[in-house]
């Protein structure tokens, strides 16, 4: 089993009251190795807390306008990953190089 976690805290002091100033975002994710250690099937889940925002401040010379939108919220992302053994002509094994021509 691999579980996995990032956390993140984001404040943005340049904007008007009435709009949401900060927002934590946390990823999970839960994986599960099979076939020798080559296969990673995973579960992620992105913003496990649902606050995600998107507020945003834009100067003009004739205007100062807050905006606060819609940005993807919360959702679940299912993935495989395939380990690659060998590259490039390089054996794991015994260590030895084999160039081909």
């Amino acid at each position: 089993m691999v579980v996995g976690s990032d956390f993140g805290y984001n404040y943005n002091s340049n904007i008007a009251d009435g709009f949401q100033k900060d927002f934590y975002l946390w990823n999970l994710s839960l994986g599960y190795n099979f076939y020798q250690d080559q296969l990673l099937a995973k579960v992620k889940v992105y913003d496990v807390l649902n606050q995600n925002i998107s507020s945003t401040r834009t100067i003009t010379p004739t205007a100062i306008t807050d905006m606060e939108n819609t940005v993807l919220q919360q959702y679940v992302m299912f993935s495989l990953t395939y380990k690659l053994e060998k590259f490039g002509g390089k054996k794991k094994d015994d260590g030895s190089m084999i160039f081909i021509d």
